[in-house]
């Protein structure tokens, strides 16, 4: 049995599925079965239960599975600390985060990394938090640019910046009249970046009867809009669900609803007039955005250098 088989058969784990782990590996099915079948056999037990869909693990497929999770980290650690000894003339980094930090915060320092190790490769991965911690957890990702990842999640995490969320509430919008006191445009917080005006806050309580925008489950904005607007004692009225934050920020411009969207991202729009903006009188409006790596990772020297671009500096080790 080779370490590339036990990669595999991860793999079907994670996937939980035949079909899905061979697309996955770019490999045919029959092929991804017959190396299972061969290694049962080398073992002598069953690794997956085949009877229950989705795929599920026999008990001695879990010990495998264990076995399989700490190999994995020790190959890992080993070609990292390998890597870091070749960095000046190659070398690998692979970072994900949302279409947001994707788009704009961190294509800006990828840049400025390649200006100063030319030699070292990134891949830039970008997805929804759930999909992100399952590929930092499988050594697919080194780092994360993400809001929602904590040391339960088995993820080591450093502070990178508070971030405000708002509401954007189209300007036709009659409520708009009565709260002239609490609103701002896009100019005044333009203007203020990257902090924000200081203006009073506003409770949703005000915006209740209102459509509203959402972006889908996967997301930390979803449930913790649904949060604060359960806080204000309501239910939001979601008319659209979305995957990306900046199609959300165009839909809720043509006057289609309301939306909670990260204030940082607005210096990086088009400037538009189409909407007023708010803050919300709930602590979950503010929220933390770290960078995040696999507990127990060997912190390599890319990672470490990309850290310090971003203004993260870790202890020597």
């Amino acid at each position: 049995m080779t370490i590339k088989e036990v990669h595999y058969i991860y793999t079907i784990c994670r996937e939980r599925s035949f079909s899905k782990a061979a697309a996955r590996l770019y490999m045919s099915q029959p092929a991804l079965s017959t190396i299972v079948r061969r290694v049962e056999r080398e073992l002598g037990v069953r690794i997956f239960d085949r009877s229950t869909i989705p795929l599920t693990l026999t008990e001695s497929g879990r010990i495998f599975i264990e076995a399989a999770q700490k190999i994995g980290d020790v190959d890992s650690d080993m070609m990292n600390r390998l890597q870091d000894i070749k960095m000046q003339q190659s070398g690998h980094l692979s970072i994900g985060g949302s279409s947001f930090f994707c788009s704009y915060v961190l294509s800006e320092k990828i840049g400025e990394f390649q200006k100063l190790y030319p030699g070292v490769r990134i891949d830039l991965y970008e997805s929804n938090i759930d999909i992100l911690k399952e590929r930092i957890l499988a050594h697919e990702l080194d780092l994360i640019m993400e809001t929602a990842v904590f040391p339960e999640d088995g993820m080591n995490t450093c502070l990178v910046r508070e971030e405000e969320i708002i509401l954007g509430v189209p300007r036709h919008f009659a409520i708009n009249e009565s709260l002239a006191a609490y609103r701002l445009t896009d100019q005044m917080i333009r203007k203020a970046s990257p902090k924000l005006p200081d203006m009073e806050r506003i409770s949703l309580e005000h915006f209740k009867d209102l459509p509203f925008i959402f972006l889908r489950s996967g997301n930390d904005l979803y449930h913790r809009g649904l949060e604060m607007c359960r806080n204000a004692e309501f239910r939001p009225n979601i008319v659209i669900y979305l995957d990306q934050m900046l199609t959300a920020h165009n839909i809720a411009a043509r006057g289609i609803g309301c939306l909670f969207l990260r204030s940082w991202m607005l210096p990086y729009l088009t400037d538009t007039d189409s909407l007023y903006y708010y803050l919300i009188d709930d602590s979950l409006s503010q929220r933390p955005v770290y960078f995040a790596w696999k507990k127990g990772k060997y912190i390599t020297r890319a990672m470490r250098e990309f850290l310090r671009l971003n203004n993260v500096e870790l202890p020597e080790e």
